[in-house]
């Protein structure tokens, strides 16, 4: 500073601000190199990049609760108690048992009539030396009889399904009457075919990919299945005449003027009669 002269506030330019500038696009650029005695540094600051999103990133939450969703309800309670919700029973909700206990009953009659005879009764045929097991007595039979359950349970099912809309009527409450009965005439014909829809869809593809010709002899061997025996579905030269032989059948299976060839045309499943 000169002599004699003097210092003004306003002789000092603007603030500058450079090296504001200067630090702020430090931060915003990539590559930062610092000078060191041993070696230079680089920074790299990724602020301005986004990690790249895979595709697989958002199909795996999706996976995971479909496959929760497979799972029966008291293992998806035991892993998450906080699902479990106090549900209200209905006044026929004893019957829902009652038909879980005939529908095992009906598998464990599938399940041994291969290769047991499980239709004659305890001495059924009078002779002292025949059908006397004790898994042929009355009461311990009852278990695997599936003619009778299947009785059972077409009657307590009727009784179930037949219970809320006469209750309606009674009360001459017509609009919920109306709904209950197109709730069960639609959503209740999708809530039961559409999984023997996809069964059916699975057991076709297995059948392509060769998954029953390791055991396609044993279907047809009379020494091991001395009852009853059910042949695997054929398996044709293409995919297409598999495909449409499938959709035939499955047309039998939902028309509803076709109960007399239900369990004799549908040879995927000659089960599923019991569905409609």
């Amino acid at each position: 500073m000169a002599e004699g002269h003097t210092f003004h506030e306003k002789d000092v330019p603007e603030e500058s601000h450079l090296l504001e500038d200067f630090e702020d696009e430090a931060k915003t650029r990539s590559v930062e190199v610092e000078s060191s005695n041993s070696s230079p540094t680089v920074h790299i600051n990724l602020s301005g990049f986004q990690q790249p999103q895979w595709p697989w990133s958002n199909l795996l939450p999706s996976v995971k609760r479909f496959l929760f969703f497979l799972l029966p309800t008291f293992v998806q309670h035991g892993l998450c108690p906080e699902l479990v919700k106090p549900e209200r029973l209905h006044p026929s909700g004893y019957l829902d048992g009652m038909r879980g206990l005939a529908a095992l009953f009906v598998f464990f009659y599938h399940f041994s009539y291969s290769s047991h005879d499980v239709l004659t009764a305890y001495g059924g045929t009078g002779k002292l030396d025949e059908h006397r097991e004790f898994l042929k007595l009355p009461f311990v039979r009852f278990i695997y009889t599936g003619p009778a359950m299947v009785s059972i349970f077409y009657v307590v099912s009727g009784y179930a399904l037949s219970y809320k809309p006469v209750e309606l009527m009674r009360n001459k409450s017509w609009k919920d009457l109306l709904h209950t009965i197109s709730s069960a005439t639609f959503r209740r014909a999708i809530r039961l075919y559409l999984p023997c829809f996809i069964s059916t869809l699975m057991i076709v593809l297995l059948v392509r990919l060769g998954a029953y010709d390791a055991t396609r002899d044993i279907a047809y061997d009379e020494k091991r299945l001395t009852q009853v025996r059910e042949f695997h579905l054929a398996r044709y030269e293409s995919l297409w005449h598999q495909m449409t032989d499938w959709a035939h059948m499955m047309w039998i299976y939902v028309h509803p003027w076709s109960f007399g060839t239900k369990d004799t045309d549908i040879d995927i499943d000659k089960h599923l009669w019991t569905i409609p």
